[in-house]
């Protein structure tokens, strides 16, 4: 009897070997929300914590991660971060084959949300949109407000928006070259200002985010006709009118101010006494304002709150999952508010 040794196929060599288990792969185990932050849900315990895992396992029942620069770390990531085990790579060690891992495609946008995720060696970028930033805790580009910033709107009106921010001046102060800070014009557009005969767009109508629309049709008005007859906005760079219960409306449109009643629109520029008596409702305003109805309307009075009306006032009632933080009508998420305790605790 002879006998003879053969090559075993590569398939049959594959069979024998134990296929390695896939789990989900969490990430911000600090999170109270913790089992909600996965980040793929069919990956091996390397894939996930050789990259940018902080937890391994199923249903929530999790393996936290080796912190890198341990032993432990070392014994399961010995190529370092950013590199998983591989039959198809150049990289060699201790007899095992190391390969770059490509994060964005095992993981997809929960890697970089709102974003664009480009693969690096090792590791990834996440390319935000101008405006917006990315959060390498929370794995997402989230707006930047600008008008955190003083210097994005100098003696003007900031108004921060999805990814950008407005600027708006007062009449007749206009934004120079950079659009950074609101200016008063040349002395010879001054001069024609002065004569109010320079005449522009009328906008009827001016949204929450400060945009205007419905420019009024027929017709060009100075800055005073538009924003005592017919509208909240005047020119192409959208200057504000002020509020009709202002001083500042008083003065332009010459109203008396008086706490018993104030006219406003087409009867705002005729001439009358202490007995003025309006021609109808629409132009009567009782001496309680409603604040949440009239100055909401241009400008956030509460932010993450409701705002509700009162005698002479009003106030501001938290959303779900926010608290009342220092700053006067802001509410805070209920997760940083308790963070900020435990640090002030700590301190």
């Amino acid at each position: 009897m002879t006998g003879q040794c053969r090559s075993r196929a590569s398939g049959d060599l594959d069979e024998d070997q134990p296929k390695e288990e896939k789990k989900e792969c969490y990430y911000n185990l600090n999170d109270a929300s913790l089992c909600d932050n996965v980040l793929a849900p069919n990956v091996t315990k390397q894939e996930c914590c050789c990259t940018s895992g902080a937890g391994w396992g199923d249903n929530c029942e999790i393996f936290p991660c080796p912190v890198v620069g341990t032993a432990e770390f070392t014994e399961m990531c010995p190529r370092g971060k950013g590199f998983v085990p591989t039959g198809e790579s150049s990289y060699e060690m201790g007899g095992e084959n190391y390969k770059d891992a490509d994060e964005c495609m095992l993981f997809g946008q929960e890697i970089c949300k709102n974003g664009f995720c480009l693969n690096t060696q090792p590791g990834y970028e996440c390319y935000c949109k101008q405006g917006t930033y990315y959060d390498p805790v929370k794995l997402q580009c989230f707006d930047m407000d600008e008008c955190q910033d003083p210097n994005s709107c100098i003696d003007g009106q900031c108004v921060n928006t999805e990814g950008s921010y407005n600027c708006f001046c007062t009449h007749p102060m206009v934004l120079d070259a950079s659009e950074k800070r609101c200016i008063r014009p040349t002395e010879s557009h001054e001069q024609v200002e002065e004569t109010d005969v320079y005449q522009d767009l009328c906008w009827e109508h001016l949204s929450e985010e400060y945009v205007c629309s419905r420019p009024l049709v027929g017709k060009q008005t100075t800055y005073t006709e538009c924003c005592c007859l017919y509208g909240e906005a005047w020119g192409m760079q959208c200057a504000l009118c002020p509020m009709k219960d202002s001083d500042d409306y008083a003065q332009l449109c010459n109203i008396p101010v008086t706490g018993r009643r104030r006219p406003y629109g087409r009867d705002a520029l005729v001439d009358f006494s202490e007995q003025y008596a309006p021609e109808a409702d629409p132009y009567f305003i009782q001496d309680h304002v409603n604040e949440c109805d009239e100055l909401n309307n241009r400008m956030s009075l509460c932010k993450n709150a409701k705002c509700i009306n009162t005698e002479g006032s009003y106030k501001c009632l938290c959303l779900p999952g926010y608290v009342p933080s220092d700053k006067p009508n802001y509410c805070t998420p209920l997760n940083t508010a308790l963070n900020l305790e435990k640090d002030s605790d700590l301190e």
